[in-house]
């Protein structure tokens, strides 16, 4: 490609311009462990042959005879073993829970300022923590086990508006399943619509656990 490759990321990532049309941007991405490329700008992606076929403008067989006579050896990616999810007590979601009942301000910022009902507050388990001054959302897997708790701070910006319970249990985000299970997904515009843009949900689609 005529040039050097940027320092990947611990997952083995890069960016630069793509190879396959003009780029002004670093559009394309390649994974040096896997050895598969993907163009996000076009869509188009593939692996070591393929990128040799676009460059080169040669064939399938062609690309791979130039790999062999290189002597490239072909990647082989270490399947991981899935950990199982490091689970929550449910006595702590429900003292956010609470909390956020007994507290007459933070439940009238939730509902006037937010626009949450009452409905949505208790269907979803919507909580507040004291301690860092964060409104809650309980985050579960398939098995409705509680593997995090999301933390929503609207005052931040960035990741630390939503963060997760505590470090160890991000991997859990994903609020709520219901609402990944309609024919039409609503993408919200910020984090404190989806209560009640979820809500309204919940009369159509029957209630299952989180992921």
């Amino acid at each position: 490609m005529g040039t050097s490759l940027p320092d990947p990321s611990s997952e083995g990532e890069v960016s630069i311009r793509c190879f396959h049309h003009e780029d002004e941007h670093n559009s394309c991405s390649i994974n040096l462990k896997t050895g598969l490329w993907v163009c996000h700008a076009s869509g188009i992606g593939g692996n070591l042959r393929t990128a040799i076929e676009h460059i080169s403008g040669v064939s399938s067989s062609e690309a791979q005879k130039i790999i062999d006579d290189k002597g490239v050896m072909p990647t082989v990616v270490e399947s991981k073993t899935e950990e199982p999810d490091k689970v929550i007590d449910e006595a702590i979601s429900k003292i956010y829970e609470r909390n956020l009942a007994s507290d007459r301000n933070r439940r009238h910022e939730a509902i006037k300022d937010f626009g949450w009902s009452d409905e949505a507050i208790n269907h979803f388990g919507i909580g507040w923590d004291e301690r860092t001054q964060r409104y809650t959302f309980p985050i579960r897997n398939r098995a409705g086990e509680l593997v995090n708790i999301r933390m929503y701070d609207r005052h931040s910006s960035g990741e630390n508006k939503m963060i997760s319970w505590k470090a160890g249990y991000g991997t859990g985000r994903l609020w709520p399943m219901t609402s990944l299970v309609a024919d039409t997904l609503i993408v919200c515009a910020s984090d404190d619509d989806t209560p009640e843009i979820c809500s309204m949900a919940v009369l159509r689609f029957p209630p299952m656990p989180d992921a």
